[in-house]
């Protein structure tokens, strides 16, 4: 049986003119955990994961990438067996500290044979409400044939005492 391995390292760095620069990575060998209830698990998952995020005068900008080379993953309904199809992941987004604003401009998951989705996002924050608009473009693939899939979402919910609303457009 392989032990189980948990890495984190972190890298701070303020730059001469006054932008804070960070990195990470981490990763994980074999590692198996659940939830009592049974709703989220890993089983044997190995992941590296890397982050650069840059913090400069009203935004801070981010870049992240991750690996998923084998193990299964089950959040509940979905489970994944990524010895069977590995995936990657890649994003970047911006965000603007005095409008509360986050951009996401590319995002993507791929795992090969299985799935690409790639897409954007915005989520705008203010005091009363928070609204997201996303866009993204899915391709599956089964049988060794791939269908597509486009779709667009807003969701916007204002904080207050009614549930958040859907309206999809």
């Amino acid at each position: 049986m392989q032990d189980q391995t948990v890495e984190v390292k972190f890298d701070g760095r303020l730059q001469r003119n006054g932008d804070w620069q960070a990195k990470a990575k981490a990763k994980a060998r074999a590692m198996t955990l659940s939830e009592l209830t049974g709703r989220y698990a890993t089983d044997k998952l190995d992941f590296d994961l890397s982050a650069q995020i840059i913090a400069k005068a009203g935004h801070i900008d981010g870049k992240a990438q991750a690996a998923l080379p084998r193990g299964q993953i089950y959040i509940e309904p979905v489970f994944v067996d990524f010895g069977a199809a590995p995936a990657t992941l890649e994003a970047t987004w911006k965000f603007g500290i005095a409008g509360g604003r986050l951009d996401v401009p590319q995002f993507e998951i791929v795992q090969n044979g299985v799935m690409h989705i790639a897409g954007r996002a915005t989520k705008v924050m203010t005091e009363k409400k928070a609204r997201l608009a996303a866009r993204l473009s899915m391709q599956t693939h089964r049988s060794g044939r791939p269908a597509r899939v486009c779709s667009t979402a807003r969701i916007s919910s204002a904080t207050t005492s009614r549930p958040p609303t859907t309206s999809p457009r």
